[in-house]
């Protein structure tokens, strides 16, 4: 027996669509997108059409985390508009990222090397602001401030990721239990 193609326009042709990759990535964007534009009932479309097929949620740039969104803007902002610097940055976030994150890393890992990764860029963005130099003293001072400040958050970010490292490894240890403190005494008594 031939199986015939669903006519178009029947649940059954709806149906045979949802198996269709390109028609499924499709719809996804289209529905992003008339969520993005604030159509009401498409975010939750959206959401439906996500929870069937969560290997598109990648394809949904306003559905990065906000570290991403955060590492995104600094590279752009170190990069200075030059596609090849930008390309440099970004491989240098991804690298230090991949660095700091264990094999097994947990939600609060990847929050805390993206945030070493955010303050990274943030500094280097100020430095390159610091060195460009200028005339003006008051300038001067507030490239040095933000250089300054930016260090300390980038010292605080890698000091907070190295302390819950440190804590996590600690707490992998069982500690010996002990039920009776020695007291020195033989017994009762």
């Amino acid at each position: 027996m031939i199986k015939r193609k669903p006519k178009e326009g029947t649940p059954a042709w709806d149906k045979s669509l949802r198996g269709n990759a390109r028609f499924v990535q499709e719809t996804i964007r289209s529905v992003a997108d008339r969520a993005a534009a604030g159509e009401p009932g498409a975010a939750d479309l959206l959401a439906r059409w996500l929870a069937e097929h969560p290997e598109h949620r990648a394809d949904i740039k306003a559905l990065d985390d906000l570290t991403t969104k955060a590492v995104e803007a600094w590279v752009e902002l170190a990069g200075g508009g030059h596609p090849v610097a930008e390309q440099a940055a970004r491989d240098e976030a991804a690298a230090l990222r991949a660095e700091l994150l264990p094999p097994d890393a947990g939600l609060l890992d990847r929050v805390l090397a993206g945030a070493v990764v955010v303050a990274h860029l943030s500094h280097a963005h100020a430095a390159l602001a610091a060195a460009a130099g200028t005339d003006l003293p008051g300038v001067r001072d507030a490239r040095d401030r933000r250089l300054s400040s930016a260090q300390k958050r980038l010292l605080a970010a890698a000091k907070g990721l190295r302390t819950v490292a440190a804590k996590k490894h600690q707490g992998a240890r069982t500690p010996q239990l002990r039920l009776f403190a020695d007291t020195g005494t033989a017994g009762p008594g």
